[in-house]
């Protein structure tokens, strides 16, 4: 507690020292346990104190024009601000300065739900008839802020937006540290901490289509020193937006710390015609002083309730055949395969790439995208078939599609090359032998969605895994005007994700995976609309270990779809431990897996459905022991007075590794369980397992769990005594 006073002490001396007296009215946007604290100056502008907790003390800023601009909370480009602008305008008389005023303040209480209250801020430009309201919405109970504007032109013109960005947050703190999460393809949410000094730090996407495949647009601000899991002074913040985007970190020379998102990093710029305006992207902001770890609690108990489909409802074990046919299979051998996964509990098979086609079958990778009609030669008697043979085998069916991509080789493509996003006058660019549709072009986005009709209304699909294996590597729209080129990224998106929320509300009872070429598509705005994110191609569970890892800082469990697979040769008991922890599902040949392990994957299924998920679906999530400091990585999760905490050994080391628990009741009573053996009459060489100890106990003292060798792992459940 010392601690943590001395840390709000010296946030409120910094704000103290950078204060000029300066005189107007606070503007706060405050959540249970914090704030972040604007001011409305006289002279119209809006500047920025602080972002806290509620006790923190945060003062304004003043003095000098100069001096004021610098801590702009929306700074524009042109009028005095010399830093990293959040917008930037060419107006239509051609002016490029703008400066924004102040000239409402409405706060709103949400009439269905009273735990949101939004602060709308409608400003100005004095010289031209040019407006941003900027919107920020608190979540009381979760301590989550969401920031985005409007902006609107009703000039005599068009005017061009250079930047737009979402939100611009400043702080104030002796030192920064940044936490980001870049990769590549089967290489996603990498974790990087590094010590931001002066200048301007950006982690960015121009990939426009699958666009988190480079980087992934959510960071961690540790304030006064690297972070830590439980005591830090955080600041997290993640863009709900599936396309290109970029986060900007400039410490300037007040020593603050300006943060910066927004959708706006591809064109030149996005034009606006007279009386047109755009929405920006929604960012969110959590500010916590109990570490990544509180960070991490609030985000997800944030997405649970607000922006993820279904949230209470269990997520399915999916069974797919990718790893065991690839598109080489027939009607003949997917019913083969129901019969194989019959009694194991899988409650969804679903069928990967390969099903479709009309003049070109498709049987590799270079053709029949946008022909989405059944190949009958390998599905004679077509989906719904399968989904009743399916069914009579105690299992649902799903399938996969890629609803925005084309194959130049397609009967679509060779109709209507002017569909897609390409260089009519240079050759394509491809992606994975593909080019990404124009859905800013009205027909196409019709199109589009006729693909979900005639394949999901005729059949009783339960389960679609929507893919998208292409980047925007051409941004050029045969349908977008000479003036609006530029628009193309940002529409495309808006669109998608119109069709995304279309799709959640015309097929309710179809569950949906957000896939993108593995983990590049992974955002709050696109999730609202599914039940899980494919999080990697890369399903080697030593590799997902880091990447769940990653995203499981901004993303509850159950929104990670983890699949027991035979990459990396790892031990079956090690796959199916690591997949547990998110949402489990298989892609095996279920026809060739032993005796054994089909009876393992059986008992494992029923041990998750009955003991693990309820508890990780919507538990406080806990991270234990890092993967990259220990050999021995662990999480927990604890909800309603049991938990279950997951051990995998990354490497080797004979040294007894001892994992202290999180998140219990010091003087409640706990006993603790090994499961999940892979064969039976194995017994734990946990000491103490099957005894009962305070919760402080295990908090403090913790528990030695000799997994030791590369690819142990041991689940544990702790179970409350009443």
């Amino acid at each position: 507690m010392l601690m943590k006073r001395l840390i709000s002490i010296t946030i409120a001396a910094i704000s103290l020292m950078a204060s000029f007296g300066a005189s107007g009215e606070e503007i706060s946007i405050t959540t249970d346990n914090t704030k972040l604290t604007l001011w409305k100056g006289d002279d119209g502008l809006l500047t920025v104190r602080g972002y806290g907790l509620k006790r923190d003390t945060l003062n304004s800023y003043g003095g000098s024009d100069e001096q004021v601009q610098q801590f702009l909370f929306y700074p524009t480009y042109g009028d005095g601000f010399l830093g990293d602008s959040a917008l930037q305008v060419t107006h239509a008389d051609g002016d490029i300065a703008t400066r924004l005023e102040v000239q409402d303040v409405k706060v709103v209480q949400d009439k269905k739900d009273k735990n949101i209250i939004t602060t709308e801020i409608l400003m100005k430009d004095p010289a031209q008839d040019f407006y941003v309201t900027i919107y920020l919405r608190a979540y009381q109970n979760e301590d989550v802020i969401q920031i985005w504007t409007k902006i609107e032109n009703k000039e005599k013109g068009g005017v061009t937006l250079h930047k737009f960005a979402s939100a611009s947050v400043m702080n104030f703190s002796p030192s920064y540290w940044l936490t980001h999460f870049t990769g590549s393809w089967a290489n996603e949410a990498n974790m990087t901490e590094e010590k931001l000094t002066r200048g301007k730090k950006e982690i960015y996407s121009n990939l426009g289509s699958r666009a988190h495949r480079m980087a992934t647009p959510m960071f961690l601000v540790s304030l006064l020193g690297p972070s830590n899991e439980d005591s830090a002074y955080m600041i997290g913040g993640t863009l709900m937006w599936p396309g290109s985007f970029s986060m900007r970190f400039d410490i300037d020379s007040t020593r603050g710390l300006r943060m910066t998102m927004g959708g706006d990093n591809r064109s030149d710029g996005y034009y606006l015609d007279k009386g047109e305006s755009l929405e920006t992207p929604k960012s969110l902001w959590v500010f916590s002083d109990k570490g990544k770890n509180g960070i991490s609690q609030k985000f997800h108990k944030w997405g649970r309730k607000y922006s993820m489909r279904n949230p209470k409802k269990p997520r399915p074990v999916l069974l797919n055949n990718w790893e065991a046919t690839g598109m080489g299979f027939d009607e003949n051998r997917l019913v083969g395969l129901f019969e194989d996964a019959k009694g194991t509990g899988v409650d969804i098979f679903l069928l990967d790439d390969g099903w479709f086609g009309g003049k070109y079958v498709r049987n590799a990778d270079n053709s029949s995208l946008g022909d989405w009609k059944v190949a009958e030669g390998k599905l004679p008697s077509g989906l719904g078939y399968l989904c009743k043979e399916a069914k009579a085998r105690g299992m649902e069916f799903g399938i996969w599609l890629e609803p925005e991509m084309v194959s130049p080789k397609s009967e679509l493509f060779e109709a209507h090359p002017e569909w897609a996003l390409r260089s009519a006058n240079r050759n394509y660019v491809l992606g994975r032998n593909q080019l990404v549709l124009d859905l800013t072009n009205p027909e196409v986005k019709k199109y589009v969605w006729k693909i979900f009709e005639d394949t999901l209304r005729p059949n009783p699909i339960k389960y679609v895994k929507w893919d998208a294996n292409c980047c925007i590597y051409q941004p050029v729209s045969d349908f977008q005007p000479k003036n609006k080129k530029g628009n193309v990224d940002f529409e495309y998106n808006k669109s998608l994700l119109d069709i995304m929320k279309k799709f959640s509300k015309e097929f309710p009872d179809t569950a949906a995976m957000l896939c993108s070429g593995g983990g590049g598509r992974v955002d709050y705005a696109s999730l609202q609309n599914f039940e899980s994110f494919w999080a990697s191609d890369n399903t080697d569970p030593m590799s997902r270990v880091f990447i769940q890892w990653g995203f499981g800082h901004f993303y509850p469990s159950n929104s990670m779809s983890a699949h027991v697979t035979h990459m990396g040769g790892r031990p079956m008991k090690f796959c199916a431990d690591v997949a547990m922890s998110g949402a489990l599902g298989f892609d095996l040949d279920i026809s060739k897996v032993s005796p054994e392990d089909k009876e393992y994957i059986k008992k494992t299924i029923e041990l998750y459905k009955k003991e693990i998920r309820p508890i990780t679906s919507a538990g406080d999530y806990y991270r234990l022991k890092s993967p990259y400091e220990h050999a021995q990585s662990a999480v927990m999760f604890v909800n309603k007075g049991k938990g279950v905490v997951f051990v995998y050994q990354t490497r080797d080391d004979e040294n007894d590794q001892t994992v202290k628990l999180k998140g219990l009741d010091p003087d409640k009573t706990y006993t603790i369980k090994e499961v999940g053996f892979y064969a039976d009459g194995q017994k734990s060489e946990i000491k103490g397992d099957g005894q009962a100890f305070k919760g402080r106990e295990l908090m403090e003292n913790g528990i030695v769990v000799p997994t030791k060798k590369a690819c142990g792992s041991s689940i544990i459940l702790l179970s409350e005594k009443k």
